[in-house]
């Protein structure tokens, strides 16, 4: 279920607060139960980090709506 996912990747996230990978999935994850806000931030961290992210810069100007 999502709340489980959720804590998984969290701990993940914990683990690996540097890894793109993990980062790009935890985004992924937010935005497909709803947390929208928060995917924003997420995929917007990751692109601070490697701007040169295509799936992160997809990603986040499909939530924006464009």
């Amino acid at each position: 279920n999502a709340s489980e996912a959720m804590g998984i990747m969290g701990a993940a996230v914990l683990k690996g607060p540097h890894n793109e990978v993990v980062l790009l999935y935890n985004a992924k994850l937010l935005k497909l139960v709803g947390r929208n806000e928060e995917a924003q931030k997420a995929f917007r961290k990751i692109l601070r980090d490697d701007p040169q992210n295509r799936e992160a810069r997809l990603e986040l100007r499909i939530l924006m709506g464009g």
